[in-house]
């Protein structure tokens, strides 16, 4: 069986070679470059196959951001190979969210790699904010508080644009569920409260999470209680209490939390099997990360929620999940021209409504 980090040491090699290229506008298109170049996306589209073949031991929701990753990768070589080297290096990119959301589930360490890949880039043209997302990308999660950091303390950038761009989000995400750092977050949110500019939605969110971080345990952020799954619904239950809204972010403190619990309880269960408690676990998953994560590139709460309706379609919780996972998807395809559902999703959410029904239809009715 292939080692996972050997093969991610040879993802980010071929990375070294495009991602400084991609951010260059004529790097892709360059003549001299593209040997280079096709050498370097076959490497990532088959090291990309590769992890995600041999990443099962992982458990699925790893698979699943390693078959996200090699789609992008491959989506880059067809690209380039067929002479579209500006969607190529789009596409190179754009895979980086993959990157980003698979290293942000679980604590961690900086990554030498990342380091040295950074070195190779010339980011001046990149905004603080980009930069930050990337150095979280490569596991570089010092430097991207530090610069997410400095980005709060632009004078020039509102509070209000760091909490609609979901850029507290991503600090937080960083600081809470990887680093562990509640008392860098807690310092970083009293400082932004200070500031005059705060409107007053925006402070009551800082309130919240200023409150929610100040009573959290140190076994929610290491994942010592003696029952996880317990745990992670009594903080999403607390942070239900604060929400007044199913936009509302005041609940993120608590979703962050619970999600870090739930992250690592599937990773030491990699073969769910047909356990309602491991469908249980990845419907929490799934509802905790629909309020967290802001990609829009791909979205991994729809997956999180399926897997839990495919897996136990029968459970209490069944309905609620496919409900909240047919929200999200026609919300998805609507428009300001309406709802325009492709086919294959709206047969994707029928098979799933049939499953769900039927299984519940065949339960023992209580006497």
């Amino acid at each position: 069986m292939m080692d996972p980090t050997l093969l991610m040491r040879e993802i980010f090699a071929a990375l070294a070679v495009l991602l400084p290229l991609s951010l260059d506008p004529s790097g892709f298109s360059d003549p001299e470059k593209k040997e280079s170049v096709e050498k370097a996306l076959a490497a990532l589209s088959l090291n990309a196959g590769y992890l995600e073949e041999h990443g099962g031991e992982r458990g699925v929701g790893f698979r699943y951001l390693a078959g996200n990753l090699k789609r992008d990768a491959q989506e880059a070589q067809r690209r380039f190979s067929a002479g579209q080297p500006a969607e190529s290096a789009f596409f190179v990119q754009q895979l980086t969210e993959n990157c980003l959301s698979c290293h942000a589930r679980l604590p961690g360490g900086d990554a030498p790699m990342g380091a040295r890949l950074f070195k190779r880039m010339d980011l001046s043209h990149l905004s603080p904010p980009d930069r930050a997302r990337l150095q979280a990308a490569t596991r570089q999660f010092s430097a991207s508080l530090d610069t997410w950091e400095l980005v709060f303390r632009m004078p020039d950038v509102s509070p209000a644009q760091m909490e609609m761009m979901g850029w507290l989000a991503d600090y937080l995400t960083v600081a809470i569920r990887v680093n562990g750092d509640v008392e860098r977050a807690l310092a970083t949110l009293r400082q932004l409260a200070l500031r005059n500019d705060v409107p007053q939605w925006v402070g009551e969110d800082l309130r919240v999470w200023i409150s929610a971080l100040e009573t959290i345990q140190a076994r929610d952020l290491q994942g010592r209680d003696g029952d996880t799954l317990a745990r992670a619904r009594a903080l999403i239950a607390e942070g239900e209490k604060v929400r007044e809204y199913p936009a509302d972010h005041t609940g993120l403190v608590h979703d962050l939390v619970a999600s870090g619990l739930l992250h690592r309880f599937t990773e030491s269960h990699p073969d769910p099997g047909g356990s309602e408690t491991m469908a249980e676990a990845y419907y929490l998953l799934g509802s905790t990360e629909s309020r967290i994560d802001r990609s829009y590139w791909f979205d991994p709460a729809d997956f999180y929620l399926e897997t839990s309706i495919r897996m136990a379609p029968g459970a209490p919780f069944a309905p609620q999940a496919y409900k909240e996972l047919e929200e999200r998807t026609i919300r998805s395809h609507t428009g300001t021209s309406g709802t325009h559902m492709p086919e294959d999703e709206r047969t994707r959410l029928d098979a799933l409504a049939t499953l769900v029904n039927e299984a519940q239809e065949a339960k023992p009715q209580a006497p």
